[in-house]
């Protein structure tokens, strides 16, 4: 065969494999039966024809493919010719809502004049209509989401059906579900299908949710699933006292409960303490008596559900600020690990170490540098010593041109807008612009 004679058989196979079906689009559930019909047309092997050594022995049809789904385990597809027509039939398997086709190839068949050899050439290739088909809905593979363990006092949860192919939300599906829910819980539908659903609870029992899953159309349904609830008595670890724990004693401070806390709330605190809760007892408001150095702890004893938790947690008032004895300045490096020795270049920052003769509860406690219009405090932060501070400050403008020093003082400060003496550092800030070195090396 030469190669020219080659290349046109193989423009003809491209021209005549086409698909001629007669057979309506139909629609069916995975592992249903199926029927589909496919026309064909037989092919003038003669053309295909292209070594006079051999004649045209006829044409058949290989059996039918599936292309889109696969076959249900023990079956096979059947094939019935009558005339140009053949009937399909067959069960096909599916997870997903798609389509899928039968195929049906036919060849042309050549025989040797003298030695009887065969050979056979692909003449057309014949297709389906596409039939669309819908996976089943089962136990195995739905899902009911939703949490199974929760709190004493929880009222809000959220339950969903998981796992619903997409084309259950067809407007000709009548998919639904029905939820139950246990005694004294209520809840809202939502979604497609009510598949979703807003329950609001009691605050101390348990049971069970479930939800009745059911459709005929497309594919039949009659499901149900189930999460059992339990409650968990209220434990050190979830409840939380929020509240600033630094007091300025006389004037006092506010203290809550998370608001799904529940049941019998009481406060308590060292005596000379003054507390009010609130109506519902989830807050209060807390004075101390005057004077320096006074901590103790503030408690909330919740009795819910049967089990009785009590929470503290310690405050302090106003506290005794300790005295600055040094002050350090570190002023980084390149970037590389080489320090920028006694200069902050622009954009950089700056850290001024605090050292103090006692230790100073940072909660209560904190530093304030006053510095030039020039520079900027960017943070401050303590070492877990609590004796030493740091306060980062910022040369911020990239314009900034030439050497200049600048002096600065820190002191230390409470909250409640005490403070100590001023601290004068003994060296200032010095500060170069992008046109000297070394900070020309960190330029734009």
């Amino acid at each position: 065969m030469t190669m020219k004679n080659f290349i046109l058989q193989l423009l003809f196979v491209f021209l005549f494999s086409i698909a001629i079906t007669n057979a309506q689009t139909q629609s069916i559930c995975s592992g249903s039966p199926f029927a589909t019909t496919i026309s064909v047309e037989e092919c003038n092997c003669i053309d295909l024809l292209t070594n006079n050594d051999y004649f045209v022995e006829g044409s058949e049809y290989d059996d039918p493919q599936i292309v889109g789904a696969q076959l249900a385990p023990g079956t096979v597809l059947t094939k019935v010719k009558n005339g140009n027509t053949f009937t399909i039939t067959g069960r096909v398997l599916s997870s997903t809502c798609s389509n899928f086709s039968i195929i049906i190839t036919e060849y042309c068949k050549f025989r040797h004049k003298t030695d009887g050899t065969t050979y056979t050439i692909q003449c057309r290739v014949f297709w389906s209509q596409p039939i669309y088909v819908t996976p089943n809905i089962t136990q195995n593979n739905i899902s009911l989401n939703g949490i199974n363990s929760v709190l004493n006092c929880t009222r809000t949860l959220t339950y969903s059906v998981g796992s619903i192919p997409y084309c259950y939300d067809d407007f000709n599906s009548d998919l639904n579900c029905e939820w139950t829910l246990p005694s004294g819980w209520t809840g809202i539908p939502t979604g497609p299908n009510n598949r979703n659903i807003n329950v609001t609870t009691s605050e101390c029992t348990g049971g069970t949710v479930s939800v009745h899953i059911t459709a005929t159309t497309p594919c039949p349904i009659n499901i149900i699933k189930q999460i059992t609830v339990t409650r968990t008595p209220l434990t050190e670890g979830v409840v939380e006292i929020f509240g600033d724990r630094c007091l300025c004693n006389v004037t006092g401070g506010s203290f809550n409960l998370p608001e799904w806390v529940c049941g019998t709330i009481t406060w308590s605190g060292p005596q000379g303490w003054t507390i009010t809760p609130s109506t519902n007892g989830k807050s209060c408001t807390v004075v101390m008596p005057d004077g320096v150095g006074v901590t103790g702890e503030l408690c909330a004893t919740i009795v819910s559900c049967g089990t009785t938790l009590t929470k503290c947690a310690t405050l302090k008032g106003k506290q005794a600020l300790p005295t600055i004895t040094s002050i350090d300045i570190d002023y980084g490096d390149f970037g590389d690990g080489s320090p920028i020795w006694e200069v902050l270049c622009p954009e950089r920052r700056a850290d001024i170490v605090v050292h103090t003769s006692s230790n100073g509860d940072m909660d209560c406690i904190s530093y304030e540098v006053e510095l030039p219009s020039e520079l900027t405090h960017v943070s401050t932060w303590s070492t877990p010593s609590n004796n030493i501070g740091h306060l980062y400050v910022e040369q911020p403008s990239p314009q900034f041109t030439g050497f200049h020093c600048y002096n600065y003082r820190v002191r230390v400060v409470d909250k409640c807008g005490n403070h100590g003496d001023w601290f004068d550092s003994p060296y200032p800030i010095c500060c170069k612009g992008y046109d000297q070195y070394p900070c020309s090396t960190l330029g734009q």
